[in-house]
């Protein structure tokens, strides 16, 4: 874990734990966004796709916390809207076009 947390172009504040956290929700985030992508043109994998997307998107939400950035939106004191944040969104619009795809087709 250590070998991929090196591979970062930045650096990640945090204990150990957080870091591997980080690198750990990053690729489930990743998978969940290229599963998605591949469902756009495979259908049978919208149910997975839009699962592991939905699951790498609570869990970096959760976990970010080594490199979140400047806050851009304050939702309750100590606690708002991130840089980091951010990364949830392509998923976030990948999962919700597949879930109507699918609630359209029956």
């Amino acid at each position: 874990m250590q070998a991929l947390i090196d591979l970062l172009p930045w650096a990640l504040a945090g204990d150990a734990r957080e870091k591997q956290l980080y690198v750990l929700t990053l690729g489930v985030l990743t998978a969940g966004t290229l599963l998605c992508v591949a469902a756009l043109r495979a259908a049978v994998l919208d149910v997975l796709a839009v699962g592991v997307a939905c699951a790498g998107a609570a869990a970096w939400l959760l976990c970010n916390a080594p490199a979140e950035g400047r806050t851009l939106l304050v939702v309750v004191p100590g606690n708002g809207v991130t840089v980091a944040d951010l990364a949830v969104l392509p998923v976030a619009v990948l999962a919700t076009g597949l879930a109507w795809r699918r609630a359209r087709q029956g």
